[in-house]
């Protein structure tokens, strides 16, 4: 997924790395594929956005953790826990579905109307009721 990152600054990197500050660096350098790799890996992704699509035929929605970890303490480099910390996000947006989260969770559903729906029910259930910041939608349609 970071191919298109690697392509947008594949001549400026290459020129002058050491302009970008290191977590940056790290990112682009992990980045570098070759053209048959990241084709191996886009039909890889969309056989598993095909199998997630299926789970999701079968239920309204799953429910996952939101982070991928306990909260780091005050002044962990967040270059250093940013792919354990967020790989669920991640996830779940490589698979092109919707998410709300409600507290420390997910609730991924295949879209936007149907994860709210969820979520209310889900803070209903909980007897919290509906607050406006409580439950927030997030869907990546980029198809990459």
């Amino acid at each position: 997924m970071h191919d298109e990152s690697y392509r947008t600054h594949r001549a400026r990197y290459e020129a002058g790395a050491e302009g970008y500050g290191p977590a940056i660096r790290a990112k682009l350098a992990a980045a570098a594929a070759s053209a048959g790799d990241v084709d191996a890996a886009r039909t890889r992704l969309a056989a598993h956005r095909d199998a997630f699509a299926r789970v999701l035929d079968a239920h309204d929605a799953v429910l996952v953790p939101a982070l991928g970890r306990s909260i780091p303490a005050a002044g962990v480099d967040e270059a250093t826990i940013r792919a354990e910390l967020g790989w669920p996000s991640a996830l779940f947006s490589a698979l092109d579905a919707a998410v709300a989260c409600v507290g420390g969770l997910q609730i991924v559903a295949r879209d936007e109307a149907t994860a709210l729906e969820c979520a209310r029910q889900f803070e209903a259930a909980l007897g919290r009721g509906a607050h406006p910041h409580a439950a927030h939608a997030h869907a990546d349609r980029s198809g990459s």
